[in-house]
């Protein structure tokens, strides 16, 4: 299912993210729904990198991010980055850290992490 932008942002919003939305051209998106209203997201790039997984905060510990990641991973997820606080739960669907850096849009470091059965 395709989305607009400004579903997008209405989630960005509800999530408390301050990432800027963005739908990447030919991507697979995985999308979840309560009645028409979405509550959780992410994109799964042809590279085969995830981005921008994002669950509305009264939605999450409710294994949202889980799905979404799962479906990620059932289309030939391989790869995704994420802040240091969100490595658990990555490591609870199989990947590992390969790589961090200083991202200075975030102001803090990025963990680069691949799924663990493409090594």
């Amino acid at each position: 299912m395709n989305i607009t932008i400004e579903e997008l942002k209405d989630l960005y919003n509800r999530a408390n993210v301050d990432w800027i939305p963005h739908i990447h051209d030919n991507s697979i998106q995985c999308c979840e729904y309560d009645d028409n209203n979405l509550v959780g997201f992410c994109q799964l790039l042809d590279d085969g990198t995830v981005v921008n997984l994002v669950v509305d905060e009264k939605y999450r510990n409710k294994g949202i991010g889980t799905k979404l990641c799962k479906q990620a991973i059932q289309n030939g997820c391989l790869f995704l980055g994420c802040l240091k606080k969100d490595v658990p739960f990555y490591n609870k669907l199989g990947f590992t850290v390969y790589y961090t850096a200083y991202s200075k849009e975030h102001k803090e470091f990025m963990y680069y992490m691949e799924l663990e059965s493409t090594k």
